[in-house]
């Protein structure tokens, strides 16, 4: 984790992906809670305050991208194959998968009404959850 305080600094690595971690996000409420998204087909929640792995999830491919949901009882994880899993934030247990048929570049939960929104090349495409 960086240190944005006073300078930019290396304030904490987290160790225990096996590959490169792609992409992170902070939970919306629980400050202190990270997810990671990694190549080693795995999704990792993370306690920035003891500095330890809360759960490992595998996945189905290589991620590359990783969102809360705006309630913080989802994680959407994306793959290179453009497979998002959503991920129960209480169960760590994968509850549906959804498959692109495009080249997802990110995928974001719009916070103000809840949308999830999927972001192509070239498009863009919209939907509430749950599906």
């Amino acid at each position: 984790m960086i240190n944005f305080r006073d300078k930019l600094s290396l304030d904490v690595t987290l160790r225990g992906h096996a590959a490169s971690v792609d992409q992170l996000c902070w939970h919306r409420t629980h400050p202190d809670l990270l997810a990671t998204a990694s190549g080693d087909k795995t999704a990792r929640v993370w306690d920035a305050r003891t500095q330890k792995c809360v759960t490992s999830v595998d996945t189905r491919g290589e991620n590359i991208n990783i969102t809360w949901a705006p309630d913080g009882s989802t994680l959407a994880v994306g793959n290179k194959e453009d497979l998002v899993s959503f991920i129960d934030a209480r169960t760590y247990k994968t509850v549906a998968e959804e498959q692109f048929h495009f080249e997802v570049l990110r995928y974001f939960y719009e916070y103000k009404e809840n949308k999830q929104i999927a972001d192509f090349v070239g498009k863009i495409e919209a939907e509430k959850w749950p599906f």
